[in-house]
């Protein structure tokens, strides 16, 4: 079975389609988003694999 991701807002690029990845990296980059603090147990995705689909912005 495999879910389907979508992403929109103002943090997100554009017409962009990527490989599938496992869904436990969905917790880093909801995080980073947010801005929340780091949880006390490193959780085991990271926001190294969806970076790309995150703006620059400076």
């Amino acid at each position: 079975m495999w879910a389907f991701f979508m992403a929109m807002g103002p943090n997100f690029e554009e017409n962009l389609s990527i490989e599938p990845f496992e869904d436990i990296h969905i917790f880093p980059l909801a995080a980073h988003i947010l801005q929340l603090p780091d949880p006390p147990i490193r959780p085991n995705g990271t926001l190294c694999t969806l970076q790309n689909i995150l703006k620059n912005v400076s």
